[in-house]
């Protein structure tokens, strides 16, 4: 080996790099005259098992603080980690459901559960954010507050957070601290804030912003779906479905445009059929059904001429047993209610739609070798 670069102890030999040349040698402690100190590197805080709320654990998963989260119901567990729910759902086939474990749900089993590093607050009142934003947060908040949850935030470990509902990163930039754990186990009751996000978010134009809030209020008002599907609305789809393979009787249309020439909202006129935002007209849209999959349809859709309302409206496709995703793919029910049977019984539904997607396609194909 080469000894360029390097020096040794006139002591013990011990060798070192005369770019970190130490003030003593490390192996006989012999003054060298260095000036170089090795960093103590700070050793970061992160409990194999933490417990958010009752019932509701935060488990790691490798040594880079990666997390899932550990569920229990009486002597029935849940790990939220892909690789867990699958095999729980083989458990769950052979009736063997309350014997399911995996080494996360072990760590909450046999190991100690340590409490939450801090439990965080969102502080409404000084948090700069629309209106929407606002209520938003405050809807998830009212949620986290009727269930046994710490809060609707709380630090898990020196690096990672869990944060309660669908907007997690605004609840986090808009919390303040309200109790501290330091990593010696000591509980801090001191309250102090942290410093909250005061930038403003992205502008949005009014007219998007009032198109938007007033689609979202026709849906809430036009689109419900019972829980219970009538027999005779399933009835009309295996009929429906069967007719457009064989090319007789009723069939599925080829476009599908709404038939209403006045808002629903406020009344006022429709302007003319037109495709989704922020689509593309050469992308095609696609009818997913039992026996015609992937067919070729066309979506249009009409907006309100009110400048203070801009309502968006669509097709009315849940007549015919029809469930319209984003204008871009239309479901019959019977294929949602399949898939929803499944997650009852504790699938993970993306095997369930990629299972379901992999049998439709051998359909189609099998369909277009004829």
């Amino acid at each position: 080996m080469s000894q360029r670069g390097r020096g040794s102890c006139p002591n013990c030999k011990a060798q070192y790099f005369n770019r970190y040349k130490p003030s003593k040698c490390g192996m006989c402690g012999y003054a060298l005259g260095g000036t170089f100190e090795p960093s103590t590197k700070k050793v970061k805080y992160s409990p194999k098992a933490v417990e958010i709320s009752k019932g509701v654990y935060s488990v790691t998963t490798s040594t880079r603080d990666d997390r899932c989260f550990v569920t229990t119901d009486g002597n029935l567990w849940f790990c939220s980690l892909e690789e867990c729910k699958i095999a729980r759902s083989v458990q769950h086939n052979s009736s063997r459901l309350a014997e399911f474990s995996c080494r996360h749900i072990d760590e909450v089993k046999f190991c100690d559960k340590s409490p939450p590093v801090a439990i965080l607050k969102p502080d409404l009142d000084n948090f700069v954010c629309s209106e929407t934003l606002r209520n938003s947060i405050q809807d998830v908040l009212n949620v986290a507050g009727s269930m046994p949850m710490a809060s609707a935030a709380v630090q898990v470990s020196d690096a990672m957070f869990c944060a309660f509902g669908p907007i997690t990163a605004t609840i986090l930039h808009s919390c303040f601290v309200t109790n501290t754990l330091d990593t010696t186990g000591d509980t801090n009751n001191a309250t102090f804030e942290a410093e909250s996000s005061t930038e403003p978010g992205p502008t949005v134009n009014s007219s998007e912003l009032t198109k938007r809030l007033s689609t979202l209020s026709l849906a809430e008002k036009v689109k419900i779906l019972p829980y219970i599907l009538p027999h005779d609305l399933l009835q009309s789809v295996a009929k429906r479905d069967a007719c457009t393979l064989l090319g007789v009787g009723e069939m599925w249309p080829n476009s599908f445009i709404p038939d209403l020439e006045n808002c629903q909202l406020c009344g006022s006129v429709l302007g003319d059929t037109c495709i989704h935002p922020g689509q593309s007209q050469n992308n095609p849209c696609y009818l997913l059904t039992e026996l015609n999959p992937f067919k070729q349809v066309d979506i249009k859709v009409k907006f309100c001429s009110s400048r203070d309302c801009y309502a968006m409206h669509q097709a009315s496709v849940e007549k015919l047993g029809l469930f319209n995703i984003s204008d871009k793919v239309l479901v019959s029910l019977d294929i949602l209610l399949e898939f929803r049977e499944f997650f009852k019984m504790g699938h993970p539904i993306g095997n369930v739609i990629h299972a379901k997607l992999i049998t439709l396609t051998a359909k189609c194909e099998e369909v277009s070798s004829k």
